[in-house]
């Protein structure tokens, strides 16, 4: 009898927790967070920045340069802009109120199974965010000439992916190449040389978008449409299909990132792929509070010559142990999204990280290197100069600047 007792309760807690993992594609938004996150940003994950406006004000800057707007043309999309992004900034904050009030009963219960409350809250969200955006592209067409109007496959496939690509669960899904490219401060003929390229990137990208999109939107239609174990099952097979797609999407980046690369000078190719890695894992290859202050130090005017020699061999040495345990820890991130089965949710509640796996001790590793290398780094200093070293990581705010983490799906870092 105990043991049936148990089956019904690790079947109900498998259930629970899958419907939390459904839950978080239907939002976009990490378990207990919502409505806040960092900065009070919006949520991002499969569903994409769920709370931020379908379309935004720098999406008009792109549609200006795909399509040729007049500024006539650019000012009219702004306005019809600016009334659909108040109307949707009405819907966002009911439905975050509500979301705000279902996290207080989370956390008051601990019970994975209130989120299910907000099954229908999300799904009409869904829709109306989906209405909103659809009129303003109609309304935004009507404003373009015949010739502009031969252009709307190019600024579908640019919202696609501005909107979209942040979706992205998996290292190197959420790499924007155009992005990376546009922002570079690469000479305009270096940039021009690889458009043929990048053209066919958009493309097969957006091809690979548009299937992700569709099985992430899958999964939340499925849990949509009721529970029971057939129901979680279900959602879970399609999650795993979602994670499918998503492997798609990250080869598409690695393929035409590896292609950018080989057709660049050789003066940018390793700036390039530094941005890529950037872009592939940001929490990884982030500029390190230690990697600040040695920067820091290095302008100091009153440093001695010894001083300068100790600094620099300090600077190589931790450069250099710092890229290895950056690739090992890159790889064994990638090895644990790839072995990790969605359909298996249920079975590691209440377990939290290993901190015993590759990417945790490497995590470890290279926190402890840094510790150490700060301290050698005083060391070579007085006091004064002691003081002069930035004590925080530049953008970043309150604890999230000693986590290290970063939030998913940022901006491309210019390079």
């Amino acid at each position: 009898m105990w043991t049936g007792r148990m089956g019904f309760v690790r079947a109900r807690v498998a259930a629970a927790v899958i419907a939390v993992g459904i839950v978080t594609i239907a939002t976009g938004s990490a378990l207990a967070q919502p409505g806040g996150g960092r900065g009070g940003g919006g949520m991002r994950g499969p569903m994409g920045d769920m709370f931020s406006a379908p379309v935004t004000t720098r999406e008009i800057e792109v549609f200006t340069q795909v399509a040729g707007l007049t500024t006539d043309q650019k000012e009219a999309a702004a306005t019809i802009l600016e009334g659909y992004q108040e109307q949707f900034r009405a819907k966002a904050t009911k439905v975050q109120r509500e979301m705000e009030k279902v996290r207080d009963k989370f956390q008051e219960s601990r019970d994975p199974a209130v989120w299910q409350e907000m099954r229908g809250t999300m799904q009409d969200f869904r829709a109306e965010r989906k209405a909103i955006e659809e009129q303003f592209f109609a309304d935004f067409k009507a404003i373009l000439t015949p010739e502009q109007v031969e252009r709307w496959p190019a600024i579908e496939r640019a919202h696609r992916r501005s909107r979209t690509v942040s979706r992205g669960m998996m290292s190197g899904e959420r790499v924007d190449l155009v992005t990376i490219i546009e922002s570079s401060k690469f000479p305009v003929e270096v940039q021009a040389s690889v458009i043929p390229v990048l053209g066919e990137y958009e493309e097969a990208l957006d091809r690979e978008l548009i299937a992700r999109n569709k099985a992430y939107d899958d999964v939340a239609d499925a849990f949509s449409q009721g529970g029971g174990p057939e129901g979680f099952a279900r959602a879970g097979d399609l999650m795993t299909k979602g994670r499918e797609a998503s492997i798609r999407v990250r080869e598409v980046n690695r393929k035409y990132a590896r292609q950018l690369a080989d057709m660049l000078p050789d003066d940018y190719k390793a700036t390039f792929d530094e941005a890529v890695k950037r872009a592939s894992y940001p929490e990884v290859y982030r500029t390190t509070l230690t990697s600040q202050q040695i920067a820091a130090a290095e302008k100091f005017e009153d440093l001695d010559q010894a001083q300068k020699d100790s600094l620099e061999s300090l600077k190589q040495s931790y450069s250099r142990s710092l890229a290895a345990v950056n690739e090992r820890l890159a790889a064994a991130i990638t090895e644990r999204e790839e072995a990790f089965d969605p359909r298996q949710m249920g079975n590691r509640f209440g377990r939290g990280r290993d901190e015993n796996d590759a990417a945790s001790v490497l995590r470890r590793e290279r926190r402890e290197l840094d510790e150490s290398t700060a301290e050698s780094l005083k060391k070579l200093l007085n006091a004064q100069q002691v003081e002069r070293l930035p004590q925080e990581e530049e953008g970043r705010e309150g604890g999230d600047r000693r986590r290290g983490g970063q939030r998913r799906g940022g901006t491309q870092q210019e390079i």
